[in-house]
């Protein structure tokens, strides 16, 4: 009896001590494949990860590492409907687990599900109210949504939590910049700059506010420090270029408009720079060529002034006629004083019928403005005398 009880006692230890190595090799197995993906995925090589992955699924349906991998691997892929399945997995597991729910705002937000991601944000921060990643995703979410001031109170949060992201500081300035408060603008970008002085998005935004406070110097120093980086970005050398014309440097500032002419990516408003500064160099044939060109590309809110400063050329060089055609097509786009009033100086030059001339005169005494009220004024006197003897 006592025999076949150690018998009994040895043959269950065998199998035991089996059970044991076989669930030992298993694991051993399990992790070769699950390192073996993480390298894969570590060179990108996102297809072959799954592989191992769904070998190591197949054993351990459950574990939170494999179902993350496997869900990252297809959202690499694009394959997002997969990598959702995979994610909502382990959201049954753990309702709370802030890599599945970042990875579905991330998803949703390249689906273009502003609506979803921003919800998703919400949970998160509502786990975790002192990380600023998740207020900054939530502020990029807004933005996507149109959503400024929403945006603009979640940049300020994660910038209150991490003051050192020049990420958020520079969106926030972006916004301000906007909205004109240029006082806010001024004063984060001070912050930003004093931990990178060389930030090229933070000098960026340094030369929109100089170029709206119509700081021309301060625009070419802050951009051609720009520039020295290997940024040659059009807007700014557009700037550039403006801000040297308006310092009287014309000549630097045709090279530079020029230079985004010759890569064909000049707009109206180029153009239209371009014809002052020819115009103020008196090279009066390119100056006409550019206004020309503004008038043709023109689709922006200064299309009068596009025909009204190429009407000044024109008087200028006594081509009268096509002047007046212009100040007209001035006048269409704004019916500004001095246009009427360059018209009806003009028309009073050029034409016999002198009641063209007064009736222009009298629809500028009728304006606010007084730079030419004095010759107007006078001017009317005489023709309406002048007119009322042609009568008799």
């Amino acid at each position: 009896m006592r025999r076949h009880f150690l018998l009994v006692n040895l043959f269950l230890g065998s199998i035991f001590s089996l059970s044991a190595q076989v669930l030992e090799d298993t694991t051993a197995r399990l992790n070769y494949w699950f390192q073996e993906a993480s390298q894969l995925i570590e060179n990108y090589q996102f297809d072959a990860a799954l592989q191992p992955l769904a070998t190591c699924y197949h054993y351990a349906p459950k574990n939170v590492d494999y179902l993350l991998k496997t869900a990252y691997c297809h959202q690499q892929l694009g394959r997002y409907r997969d990598a959702k399945i995979y994610y909502n997995e382990v959201l049954k597991q753990d309702s709370t687990h802030a890599r599945a729910l970042s990875a579905h705002a991330s998803i949703a937000t390249r689906e273009a599900n502003y609506r979803a991601a921003q919800a998703y944000y919400t949970q998160l921060i509502k786990l975790d109210s002192t990380n600023s990643y998740y207020y900054k995703q939530a502020a990029y979410t807004a933005l996507r949504r149109n959503d400024a001031f929403s945006a603009i109170r979640l940049f300020l949060e994660a910038h209150r939590l991490n003051s050192s992201d020049l990420e958020v500081i520079d969106q926030l300035v972006d916004l301000y910049i906007a909205l004109e408060d240029l006082p806010s603008a001024e004063q984060l970008l001070r912050k930003g700059l004093n931990h990178d002085q060389e930030n090229i998005k933070l000098l960026r935004n340094k030369a929109r506010i100089h170029q709206k406070k119509q700081e021309y110097e301060e625009v070419v120093a802050t951009v051609n420090q720009i520039m020295e980086k290997g940024d040659t970005a059009d807007y700014y050398q557009t700037i550039l270029g403006v801000a040297y014309i308006k310092l009287d440097s014309v000549d630097q500032g045709v090279f530079h408009l020029e230079k985004i002419v010759s890569r064909d990516k000049a707009d109206d408003r180029i153009f239209h720079y371009l014809g002052l500064a020819y115009f103020q160099k008196e090279v009066y044939d390119s100056s006409q060529t550019y206004f020309e060109l503004a008038i043709e590309a023109g689709v922006s809110s200064k299309m009068d002034a596009y025909h009204g400063d190429l009407a000044i050329l024109l008087d200028k060089q006594k081509q009268y006629r096509p002047a007046i055609k212009h100040y007209k097509k001035a006048l269409e786009y704004n019916r500004t004083p001095d246009y009427v009033f360059q018209l009806g100086h003009l028309s009073d030059s050029y034409y016999k019928d002198k009641k063209i001339a007064l009736k222009l005169y009298e629809e500028y005494l009728n304006t606010k403005d007084k730079k030419y009220r004095q010759f107007a004024s006078s001017r009317v006197e005489q023709l309406k005398e002048y007119l009322h003897f042609q009568s008799n």
